[in-house]
């Protein structure tokens, strides 16, 4: 039988907001410069979309690869991750 996945509470949203969805940023790939670029359009994007954002959901592919939860983020990626609210 699937699993069905709990309802999530409503998204309570003042006029002029918005819900922004995003993915498959890749961070990491193909190269450190190239991600470094797409990263800084990342950051910018999300410090764009915060100024009217009632949620933003990071979708999946964030990052290009995962080795392990706690080394999960790669050091040189810390500039994006750390722009992410808490």
């Amino acid at each position: 039988m699937p699993k069905t996945l709990p309802e999530l509470p409503p998204l309570a949203m003042a006029p002029g907001q918005r819900v922004y969805f995003a993915s498959d940023f890749h961070l990491g790939a193909p190269d450190a410069a190239t991600s470094r670029e797409r990263e800084r359009r990342i950051v910018r994007w999300l410090d764009m979309a915060a100024q009217d954002a009632a949620a933003i959901y990071l979708l999946g592919d964030v990052f290009d690869f995962w080795f392990e939860y706690k080394h999960a983020i790669p050091a040189d990626l810390a500039a994006c991750r750390a722009s992410w609210p808490s």
